[in-house]
C-alpha cells in the first residue's frame, strides 16, 4: 500500500502521499529491481554463512517485505531481513537506464617489486646502519 501511495492518481490529480500530508514522498529507499541481494539466514549454525545471495524482484503486498528469488533454487521467496549488495537507489532510474553493472571498471593491482627484492632491500638496509 505505501508504494500506492506514492504513485500518481488520475482521480486526485497528484499522488495520495502529496494529497494527505503536502510533501513529495522520499524515494530514496527505493531499491531497483533485479539488484542483488543477501538474505540473512535465521537458522544456522555455527560455521554456517550468514546470508544466501538472491536477486530483489519487488516488495510483498501484504507485509513489510521484499521477494527475493533464488536462482540455485528457482524460487521466489518473502523475507524481511534483506542487505542490498548495490546501494544504487530508485530515484531518477528508469526500466530503461540499462544495467548499470557494465559500467563498473575492473582495476588489476600488479606489484612493483618482488617479494624477494623487498627481503634483501631489507638486509641490505641492516648492514648499514652503524
Amino acid at each position: 500500500a505505501q508504494i500506492r501511495n506514492w504513485c500518481y492518481s488520475r482521480r486526485l490529480q497528484q499522488t495520495p502521499y502529496y494529497a494527505f500530508t503536502g510533501k513529495t514522498p522520499n524515494l530514496s529507499n527505493m531499491n531497483i529491481f533485479g539488484s542483488e541481494c543477501c538474505v540473512y539466514k535465521q537458522d544456522k549454525k555455527k560455521l554456517d554463512s550468514r546470508c544466501e545471495k538472491g536477486i530483489f524482484i519487488g516488495y510483498d503486498n501484504y507485509s513489510p517485505a521484499y521477494n527475493v528469488y533464488y536462482p540455485k533454487l528457482e524460487k521466489v521467496l518473502k523475507h524481511s531481513l534483506v542487505k542490498f549488495l548495490t546501494r544504487d537507489s530508485a530515484e531518477g532510474q528508469t526500466q530503461t537506464d540499462g544495467d548499470m553493472r557494465n559500467d563498473i571498471e575492473i582495476f588489476e593491482y600488479t606489484p612493483k617489486r618482488d617479494i624477494q627484492e623487498g627481503v634483501q632491500l631489507n638486509k641490505a638496509d641492516e648492514t648499514d646502519a652503524p
